[in-house]
Protein backbone atom coordinates (compact mmCIF):
# COMPACT_ATOMS: atom_id res chain seq x y z
CA UNK A 1 0.00 0.00 0.00
CA UNK A 2 1.29 3.67 -1.18
CA UNK A 3 0.25 6.42 1.80
CA UNK A 4 -2.40 8.71 -0.27
CA UNK A 5 -2.97 11.26 3.09
CA UNK A 6 -2.62 11.37 6.18
CA UNK A 7 -4.63 13.36 8.81
CA UNK A 8 -3.43 15.07 11.69
CA UNK A 9 -6.08 15.77 14.81
CA UNK A 10 -4.95 17.52 18.14
CA UNK A 11 -6.90 15.02 20.12
CA UNK A 12 -6.79 11.63 17.74
CA UNK A 13 -9.18 9.52 15.68
CA UNK A 14 -11.30 7.38 17.36
CA UNK A 15 -12.52 5.10 15.04
CA UNK A 16 -12.60 5.00 11.02
CA UNK A 17 -14.11 2.70 8.64
CA UNK A 18 -14.91 2.68 4.45
CA UNK A 19 -18.25 2.59 3.72
CA UNK A 20 -18.98 -1.22 1.69
CA UNK A 21 -18.46 -0.30 -1.41
CA UNK A 22 -15.72 1.55 -0.76
CA UNK A 23 -16.61 5.01 -2.41
CA UNK A 24 -16.35 7.17 1.24
CA UNK A 25 -14.04 7.00 4.64
CA UNK A 26 -15.82 7.82 7.82
CA UNK A 27 -13.92 9.30 10.46
CA UNK A 28 -14.15 10.65 14.00
CA UNK A 29 -12.20 12.49 16.76
CA UNK A 30 -12.75 12.82 20.51
CA UNK A 31 -13.39 16.81 19.88
CA UNK A 32 -17.03 16.79 17.88
CA UNK A 33 -15.14 16.62 14.72
CA UNK A 34 -16.87 13.98 12.46
CA UNK A 35 -15.34 13.68 8.85
CA UNK A 36 -15.82 11.83 5.71
CA UNK A 37 -13.90 11.85 2.70
CA UNK A 38 -14.97 10.58 -0.64
CA UNK A 39 -12.60 8.45 -2.37
CA UNK A 40 -10.85 8.03 -4.46
CA UNK A 41 -10.62 12.14 -4.72
CA UNK A 42 -10.28 12.42 -1.25
CA UNK A 43 -13.11 15.54 -0.94
CA UNK A 44 -13.59 16.09 2.45
CA UNK A 45 -17.01 16.89 4.29
CA UNK A 46 -17.60 17.35 7.83
CA UNK A 47 -20.75 15.74 9.16
CA UNK A 48 -23.11 18.20 10.58
CA UNK A 49 -24.80 16.92 13.76
CA UNK A 50 -28.55 16.23 13.67
CA UNK A 51 -30.56 19.10 14.63
CA UNK A 52 -31.67 17.18 17.98
CA UNK A 53 -28.70 16.73 18.78
CA UNK A 54 -26.72 19.20 20.54
CA UNK A 55 -23.32 19.24 22.86
CA UNK A 56 -25.68 19.46 25.90
CA UNK A 57 -28.05 16.58 24.56
CA UNK A 58 -24.62 14.35 25.07
CA UNK A 59 -23.65 15.63 28.27
CA UNK A 60 -21.81 18.03 26.88
CA UNK A 61 -18.04 18.97 27.92
CA UNK A 62 -15.46 18.39 24.77
CA UNK A 63 -15.26 14.91 24.47
CA UNK A 64 -18.11 14.22 22.03
CA UNK A 65 -15.95 11.16 20.70
CA UNK A 66 -17.25 8.93 17.72
CA UNK A 67 -17.31 4.95 19.00
CA UNK A 68 -18.89 3.31 16.17
CA UNK A 69 -19.87 3.33 12.27
CA UNK A 70 -22.14 1.26 11.23
CA UNK A 71 -23.33 1.15 7.38
CA UNK A 72 -26.55 0.18 6.40
CA UNK A 73 -26.07 -2.00 2.55
CA UNK A 74 -23.71 -0.57 0.65
CA UNK A 75 -23.19 2.97 2.52
CA UNK A 76 -26.62 4.36 1.53
CA UNK A 77 -27.12 5.26 4.86
CA UNK A 78 -24.55 5.40 8.27
CA UNK A 79 -25.23 5.34 12.05
CA UNK A 80 -22.77 6.17 14.36
CA UNK A 81 -22.53 6.22 18.15
CA UNK A 82 -21.67 9.62 20.05
CA UNK A 83 -22.21 9.72 23.43
CA UNK A 84 -25.04 7.39 23.71
CA UNK A 85 -26.47 8.77 21.28
CA UNK A 86 -27.29 7.34 17.59
CA UNK A 87 -26.54 9.83 14.75
CA UNK A 88 -27.76 8.95 11.25
CA UNK A 89 -26.59 10.53 7.85
CA UNK A 90 -27.16 9.47 4.11
CA UNK A 91 -24.23 9.02 1.86
CA UNK A 92 -24.72 12.49 0.43
CA UNK A 93 -23.18 13.94 4.29
CA UNK A 94 -26.71 15.06 5.18
CA UNK A 95 -27.59 14.66 8.86
CA UNK A 96 -31.17 12.43 8.98
CA UNK A 97 -32.19 11.82 12.46
CA UNK A 98 -30.97 10.98 15.86
CA UNK A 99 -31.77 7.93 18.77
CA UNK A 100 -31.40 8.79 22.12
CA UNK A 101 -29.99 5.98 24.82
CA UNK A 102 -28.09 3.68 22.54
CA UNK A 103 -24.75 2.40 23.11
CA UNK A 104 -24.42 0.33 19.92
CA UNK A 105 -26.28 -0.30 16.26
CA UNK A 106 -26.47 -3.04 14.09
CA UNK A 107 -28.24 -3.39 10.84
CA UNK A 108 -29.71 -6.98 9.97
CA UNK A 109 -31.41 -9.18 7.35
CA UNK A 110 -30.67 -6.49 3.92
CA UNK A 111 -30.70 -3.40 6.00
CA UNK A 112 -35.02 -4.53 7.04
CA UNK A 113 -33.88 -4.71 10.83
CA UNK A 114 -31.95 -2.06 13.34
CA UNK A 115 -31.06 -3.55 16.24
CA UNK A 116 -30.30 -0.40 18.63
CA UNK A 117 -28.66 -1.48 22.39
CA UNK A 118 -28.70 1.10 25.27
CA UNK A 119 -27.87 1.02 28.54
CA UNK A 120 -30.93 -0.34 30.17
CA UNK A 121 -33.02 -1.73 26.96
CA UNK A 122 -32.98 -2.87 23.42
CA UNK A 123 -34.53 -1.57 20.72
CA UNK A 124 -35.82 -3.70 17.41
CA UNK A 125 -36.41 -1.19 14.53
CA UNK A 126 -37.78 -2.39 11.69
CA UNK A 127 -37.72 -0.25 8.11
CA UNK A 128 -40.63 1.14 6.77
CA UNK A 129 -39.61 1.80 3.23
Amino acid sequence: YKEQFRVCHNFGVNTARFSPDQTFLVAGACHAKHVAWQLPSLTRFELPAPREFTFATASGEFANDMREIEFLGDGEHFATIVRGHALFWNRHFASTGVAPNASSIRFYEGAKYALIAGDRDLKLCRREA
